[in-house]
């Protein structure tokens, strides 16, 4: 195998999206494909797409506003693939691609999953991978994530300051969201005493 990350062509773009992100995300956690060429063209989104010389077998999309810390919005396998260790090869080349950032990342809470089985799959395969529990859940669109980071390569056995990672986190959505929208959608943090949310379509 010969693995390379990298962004992709219009083409394999919306491939990668009809194919692989509309079968393994729900709507809600899926924001439109024309929302993600916009905000890649601002140079803000990165939706890099993994290759096999030339075959496209995954994603890892990222999303950054400020220097030093991005949020990774989705990583996929493309199904015929799956179960072969292609999420922790995509999951490494990334960071190797971005060694002085703190990736941030969002799971869904098992507990409050549609599919618990599922969701606590995608949960401990970070924790294996490294993942770190960034100390405090959010809601956006009616789903409850966990968040978790990874630290960068240069300083990987340091725990980045959850207030830190909280600011950064909300401001990315802060920063593309009318704070009506914002308030509207999202809890960051999510509230101790919250229990149920409704499952909304993203809306940007």
């Amino acid at each position: 195998m010969n693995l390379e990350l990298r962004l992709p062509s219009d083409d394999d773009l919306k491939t990668a999206y009809e194919r692989d992100l509309k079968s393994s995300f729900p709507s809600n956690e899926l924001r439109p494909l024309y929302n993600i060429i916009f905000m890649r063209d601002t140079g803000k989104y990165h939706p890099l797409c993994a290759y096999d010389d030339s075959e496209l077998i995954g994603e890892c999309f990222l999303w950054s506003e400020n220097p030093g810390f991005a949020l990774m919005d989705y990583l996929c396998v493309t199904p015929e693939r799956r179960n072969a260790g292609l999420g922790h090869i995509i999951l490494s080349k990334m960071r190797e691609i971005m060694p002085d950032t703190v990736i941030l990342c969002e799971i869904e809470e098992p507990k409050d999953a549609d599919d618990p089985v599922m969701a606590e799959r995608r949960f401990k395969f970070y924790q294996r991978n490294g993942g770190k529990i960034a100390g405090f859940d959010a809601v956006a669109f009616g789903v409850h994530y966990k968040i978790i980071y990874w630290s960068p390569y240069s300083h990987v056995n340091d725990n980045i300051s959850g207030d830190v990672l909280l600011k950064e986190y909300a401001g990315l959505y802060q920063s593309v969201f009318s704070p009506d929208k914002y308030a509207r959608h999202f809890q960051i943090p999510k509230k101790a005493d919250s229990s149920y949310f409704a499952k909304t379509p993203w809306e940007p």
